[in-house]
C-alpha cells in the first residue's frame, strides 16, 4: 500500500515540477525535493505522515499545489492508512495474541492433568511400598499408614494436609457407604481432596450434612412406623 501511494505522489510531484517548476519559490522547490525527490523519500514522507514522525500538513500542501487531484489523493491516503491499514494490523496482532494465550491455557491444563496423573501413580506406588498388596484398604490399614512420617510428608507434598486421619478416612468412605475402599477408589478420592485445608474442611462439612440427612431419614422412618396414637399431636 505504501509503495503504491509513493509511486502515485512521486508522479504527481514530477508532473508538477515539469509544468510549474520554473515558477516555484525556492523554499517550495527545496521542500518538494526533500519530501518527494525519490521513491524512498516519498515512502519515508508518507510513513512519517501517518505515524507522527512529521506534521502531514506540509507534504499535503506541496502536492495540493499541483491541483485538486493531488490534494484529494493525499487526504484519501491519510484516511485510508489510519482507519483501514492500522485497524487491520491491530486486528492481526490481537488475534495472534489471543491464539498464543489460548495455547498457553491449553498447555497449563495439560500440565495440570499430567501432574495429577503422576501424583496418583506415586500415591498408589507408596501404598504398595508400605505393604498394601491387597485390593482394598480399611481404617486400620490407613491408620497404620499415617503413622509413617514418610507417608504424611508425601501426602503433604501433593497438597493433602491430613490433620485428622479418622475424619479424612470417613470422608473417603462416605460416598461408597462401605467400611473399606479398593485402592483405585482410595487414590481417586485422595486426588479429589487435594488443595488447601479449606477444601478438606468443605468436604468435612458436606460429610456432616450427609450424616444429619441420614439420621433425619431414619427418624422419619421410625415415626412413620409407630401407631398413630403413639405419635403426640401438636394440638394436644
Amino acid at each position: 500500500v505504501l509503495g503504491m501511494f509513493s509511486l502515485l505522489f512521486l508522479q504527481i510531484a514530477t508532473d508538477f515540477l515539469v509544468s510549474d517548476g520554473a515558477t516555484m519559490k525556492p523554499v517550495d522547490y527545496r521542500d518538494l525535493m526533500t519530501h518527494y525527490g525519490s521513491v524512498g523519500l516519498t515512502m519515508a514522507t508518507l510513513y512519517q505522515s501517518t505515524t507522527g514522525g512529521i506534521d502531514w500538513f506540509r507534504p499535503y500542501e506541496l502536492v495540493a499545489a499541483s491541483g485538486p487531484f493531488g490534494a484529494i489523493s493525499f487526504l484519501f491516503f491519510i484516511a485510508f492508512f489510519n482507519f483501514a491499514v492500522f485497524n487491520v494490523l491491530t486486528g492481526i496482532f490481537v488475534e495472534n495474541a489471543m491464539k498464543w494465550s489460548k495455547t498457553d491455557h491449553d498447555s497449563m491444563l495439560s500440565e495440570q492433568r499430567q501432574k495429577e496423573s503422576t501424583d496418583a501413580k506415586g500415591l498408589k506406588h507408596l501404598l504398595q511400598k508400605h505393604g498394601r498388596r491387597d485390593t482394598t484398604i480399611t481404617w486400620d490399614d490407613f491408620e497404620k499408614l499415617t503413622q509413617s512420617e514418610s507417608v504424611l510428608l508425601y501426602l503433604a507434598s501433593i497438597g493433602l494436609e491430613v490433620h485428622n486421619t479418622k475424619t479424612f478416612f470417613k470422608l473417603l468412605v462416605s460416598t461408597s457407604g462401605e467400611e473399606e475402599l479398593d485402592i483405585d477408589t482410595f487414590v481417586t478420592g485422595c486426588m479429589r481432596m487435594k488443595g488447601p485445608a479449606s477444601s478438606i474442611d468443605l468436604m468435612a462439612c458436606s460429610y456432616e450434612i450427609t450424616l444429619i440427612n441420614k439420621r433425619q431419614k431414619r427418624m422419619d422412618e421410625f415415626l412413620q412406623s409407630l401407631p398413630p396414637k403413639a405419635v403426640p399431636s401438636k394440638f394436644g
